[in-house]
């Protein structure tokens, strides 16, 4: 069950990330390959022996991957209008290689991690209640 509303959790944040990026950068169809990597991703993080299993690391992470995202795609995105200022902030963000590393890894991990959140939140009340 937690596991299935994890994913819940993470298909609803992967449709809102495609709701946001342009289709002419992402094609819709891609959007589930996507979905699938970030699922398979998943459920390699959440029952692997190293990772946190406590809904407040899970939170941590989460929290922690927000402010690189964004200190990274600023960063980015301004190197790219130097060299480029004819661009929007949107076409510079996703003009380099390295936007797509943090659009990737950056999102996705939060993704990861909110779902993580909820699903050890409802591990942790089913220990609590057996």
């Amino acid at each position: 069950m937690a596991n299935l509303v994890g994913i819940v959790i993470l298909a609803a944040m992967t449709m809102g990330v495609a709701w946001l990026v342009p289709d002419k950068l992402v094609s819709r169809s891609f959007w589930l390959l996507i979905f699938a990597a970030l699922a398979a991703f998943s459920f390699f993080c959440w029952g692997h022996r190293q990772v946190p299993k406590a809904p407040r690391e899970w939170l941590f992470l989460a929290g922690i991957s927000i402010p690189f995202a964004i200190v990274l795609s600023l960063a980015d995105g301004a190197v790219a209008l130097m060299f480029n200022p004819s661009f929007t902030l949107l076409e510079a963000l996703m003009s380099n290689a390295m936007a797509g590393f943090i659009f990737a890894i950056s999102p996705f991990g939060t993704c990861v991690a909110i779902g993580g959140w909820v699903r050890s939140l409802i591990l942790q009340r089913a220990r609590r209640d057996s």
